[in-house]
């Protein structure tokens, strides 16, 4: 009897041990960085206006953000395949979070350009010249392809 006694003891101090030891995680978990949760592929349509008035719409464009470092991305604008733009290309965009699932992207020192994103869509902002001719504006709005 002492025998068993002795075992359902060790076994009850056993449970006890177990039960009040827990996993140890770690506390800090890696969270993906500000890039990590904006790179990816865009695909939308963008309006040039020139004060204000439509001058042209493009339709298929896509806008490819790449990840530069964990604060900053690349940006390349696609129509038809290839490079819309000739200035700012491979120009780091700095990542802010702005909100739950919402970023602003910019170049440094920028207060002209900038692209949102906001739960997975991208609205992109940008002043163009075109054929010389400063004043125009490129509105891109696009979806984050899965």
């Amino acid at each position: 009897m002492k025998k068993y006694l002795k075992h359902y003891l060790l076994a009850l101090i056993a449970i006890v041990v177990c039960a009040t030891f827990t996993a140890c995680d770690k506390d800090d978990d890696e969270e993906a960085s500000l890039a990590d949760a904006v790179v990816g592929t865009y695909d939308g349509d963008g309006v040039l206006t020139y004060n204000s008035s439509v001058d042209e719409r493009f339709n298929s464009m896509t806008l490819i953000l790449t990840k530069a470092s964990d604060a900053a991305v690349s940006v390349q604008l696609l129509r038809d395949g290839a490079n819309f733009l000739k200035s700012g290309v491979g120009k780091d965009y700095n990542v802010t979070k702005t909100g739950d699932d919402r970023y602003e992207l910019a170049p440094n020192g920028s207060t002209t350009t900038k692209i949102t994103i906001n739960k997975g869509l991208a609205t992109y902002q940008l002043p163009i010249t075109k054929n010389g001719n400063p004043g125009y504006r490129l509105n891109f709005v696009g979806t984050k392809a899965k």
